[in-house]
């Protein structure tokens, strides 16, 4: 796995996806690599969430999905906490969330 750039949204109300640990860790445990910096702004020094984002589309319209994924990247409180209609830049190993079909 690689880390690549996108442009994505954050997902919010995405609870109907569950998983029995944080998902810092199931981002962590499926890289092999531990969190060390926020995806999107680069903090190092507050604590990170694996926060659920999805890919802009090419168009980069909130209604235009690249594809349609949740992904689980390293983000602090602050940038995991932006409105769903704002876009913002992130480099990370974007790792699936699982299927809950």
């Amino acid at each position: 796995m690689e880390e690549e750039t996108h442009w994505v949204y954050n997902g919010k109300n995405t609870s109907r996806w569950t998983y029995s640990y944080a998902w810092i860790y199931y981002w962590e445990e499926n890289t092999g690599l531990t969190a060390h910096r926020c995806s999107a702004c680069g903090d190092v020094t507050g604590k990170l969430v694996g926060a659920h984002v999805y890919k802009a589309g090419i168009l980069g319209r909130r209604t235009s999905r690249l594809d349609r994924n949740y992904y689980i990247v390293p983000l602090c409180y602050s940038c995991n906490n932006f409105n769903n209609d704002y876009k913002f830049k992130v480099t990370s190993i974007f790792v699936p969330v699982p299927s809950n079909n």
